[in-house]
């Protein structure tokens, strides 16, 4: 056997071998980048804020969702494995309420897409009664640093916790601050009780002669 033929044998299986991997190789398909979308979602022009569901529905098919922040953002990212081709319009939806139409595009720059729903006034906010009195006299109220005026004072505030102070009055010492708890629904009563100043007394004796 000739040194040609010999150099061919020892070529051949590196070729064959080779060629079999290039198959293995590309007949495994690399996944696609998933469809990266974000935005702001606003209920009347007005931030969502935290706790909307956003979806992204093929048809009637939910292929993504995502929760708001607290700044009504949200992220979405649909994957291959959701079945749905590139090219697709997909729809998003705020709750149950649609709010837009965008095609799939997989590889994308992040898409900005912001969403725009109705769905009346923002709830009101929890309320309950703030009352303030002092005793034995009438002070100044003041509430997180702002003058509600000569106890008695009461109003309407949202529930939370709030710190009640009070003015000075001439002759008395001032109340110490106090913290004022408010629960929905109801009255927290807070008094502040000014303690009248005295002098020491003594006793002046005279002698005349």
């Amino acid at each position: 056997m000739n040194g040609k033929n010999k150099n061919l044998k020892r070529v051949l299986p590196i070729v064959i071998i080779s060629i079999l991997l290039g198959s293995i190789v590309t007949g495994f398909a690399v996944p696609l980048r998933p469809m990266a979308m974000y935005g702001d979602v606003f209920v009347d022009l007005v931030p969502a804020g935290a706790g909307l569901n956003v979806y992204a529905k093929f048809g009637t098919t939910e292929i993504a969702s995502a929760t708001t922040n607290a700044d009504g953002y949200y992220t979405l990212s649909i994957t291959e494995a959701s079945g749905v081709a590139d090219g697709e319009s997909i729809d998003l939806y705020v709750g149950t309420t649609y709010a837009d139409t965008v095609t799939l595009e997989y590889e994308n720059d992040p898409l900005e897409v912001d969403l725009y729903v109705t769905g009346g006034a923002p709830p009101e906010p929890d309320t309950g009664t703030l009352s303030v009195t002092t005793t034995p006299v009438s002070g100044e109220v003041l509430v997180n640093g702002l003058s509600w005026g000569v106890a008695p004072q009461s109003r309407t505030v949202d529930v939370g916790s709030y710190t009640v102070s009070f003015g000075a009055v001439a002759g008395y010492t001032t109340p110490v601050p106090q913290v004022a708890v408010v629960d929905e629904d109801l009255t927290t009563t807070i008094t502040g009780t000014y303690v009248a100043i005295t002098g020491e007394t003594g006793t002046l004796s005279i002698v005349t002669t």
